[in-house]
Order: C-alpha cells, then sequence, then structure tokens
C-alpha cells in the first residue's frame, strides 16, 4: 500500500479492506513465525488491526510506504521494519497496549531481560534489528 498523503491524515474504519487485510497479512505472519505465545487467533488479530492502523497512518504521516514484502526469517528486509520513508530510512512502528503512559529503555544494557520483566514481550524482534532500522515509531492504544 502506497502513501496517499504526506500530512493528511484521515480515519481509518475497522472495516476498511485495505486495513484488515493489512492484518490477516501480519497475523499469518506472526502464527507462521510461532510468535503468538499465549495468544489466540483473534486476539492476535485484534492487535494487528490496531498495530496496522498505526502503521498506515504513519506512512501517511510520514510520506511513507508499508514494507509488504512476504516473511522469510532468513531475509531480514521481510521482518525488521514496518514502513520506508521517501528518503529511504526504515521505522519500525511499535504498539503498546499496556497503560504505561511512556517506555523508557537503554538499548546498551539487558534490553530484552528489562522489557520481559516490564511486560513488553514483543520488543525483543525490535530490539534485535535496532541497528537496521533508522527510526522506530511507538503508538499507544487509547
Amino acid at each position: 500500500m502506497k502513501s496517499s498523503s504526506n500530512n493528511n491524515f484521515h480515519s481509518i474504519s475497522r472495516n476498511d479492506p485495505d486495513l484488515r487485510a493489512r492484518a490477516e497479512f501480519k497475523c499469518k505472519e506472526i502464527h507462521s513465525n510461532g510468535q503468538e505465545g499465549d495468544r489466540s487467533y483473534n486476539k492476535v488479530f485484534s492487535h494487528c488491526l490496531f498495530g496496522s492502523a498505526a502503521e498506515i497512518a504513519a506512512c501517511e504521516i510520514l510520506g511513507a510506504d508499508l514494507n509488504e514484502k512476504e516473511f522469510d526469517k532468513t531475509d531480514w528486509t521481510t521482518y525488521a521494519y514496518d514502513i520506508v520513508r521517501k528518503n529511504g530510512q526504515l521505522c519500525e512502528v511499535k504498539t503498546i497496549f499496556k497503560i504505561k503512559p511512556y517506555i523508557n529503555f537503554n538499548l546498551k544494557d539487558n534490553f530484552d531481560e528489562e522489557f520481559h520483566i516490564h511486560g513488553y514481550p514483543n520488543m525483543s524482534t525490535c530490539y534485535n534489528n535496532r541497528d537496521r532500522v533508522d527510526n522506530i515509531v511507538f503508538v499507544k492504544q487509547g
């Protein structure tokens, strides 16, 4: 999906076909890679729906395109980032479902351990690919 505008974000419906297709694509990717943990397919889809809306919004706001490559665990360009800005910068978009108003972390020390302790186990892929992306965009639900 190409970005439709640069700075004119529009609201998107949960029933938008492009949004639902993106969420389904991401959900299948998570399940095929065994990353669902103890979450049901419906729970993963719900998270992917919100995450996909955040990715689409980030594309519109930043003037970027979605990474639509099929997941291949041997090729980091298929999973390490979600969007590509027009200037070539790679961006990872992470959605946060916890009630904390902010995230604070140190990229150098005990990142993975700290995030598991503080309830953010989904951050390990983001951390493992931190030197491959140019920006990380955090979006908090609610």
